[in-house]
């Protein structure tokens, strides 16, 4: 449990403390309906969850399961997108003028600017 859906559906369970309807994390959050349903269907499977309709709440053991997790759940340090892709690009010395690969500029733009 480490991607930020994960968590969302995860919290919004335990904040509700009651029968939360799914439906809204897809209105409010823009999560989609896969999304919600592979983590309820693993909360649902490790009986951390009771499912009716479009409809969850936590267990006991659920609630439980989030408190005893909650650092690793909530707390990740893992960011993948911070790390960049093209780490074996060459870096550019303190002066030396930029030039970006000539296919990838929009050409478009420039003649629109006329």
């Amino acid at each position: 449990m480490s991607t930020s859906y994960e968590r969302e559906v995860i919290l919004a369970l335990f904040e509700s403390g009651d029968w939360f309807d799914l439906y809204e994390l897809h209105e409010e959050l823009l999560l989609s309906p896969a999304q919600v349903f592979s983590v309820v269907t693993f909360l649902a499977s490790e009986a951390l969850c009771k499912v009716d309709g479009t409809k969850a709440t936590l267990t006991e053991k659920g609630v439980r399961w989030v408190l005893r997790n909650r650092k690793r759940i909530f707390m990740s340090t893992k960011r993948h997108w911070s790390v960049p892709q093209g780490a074996d690009v060459a870096r550019l010395k303190v002066g030396q003028p930029y030039m970006p690969k000539l296919g990838s500029v929009d050409k478009y733009f420039f003649q629109k600017l006329r």
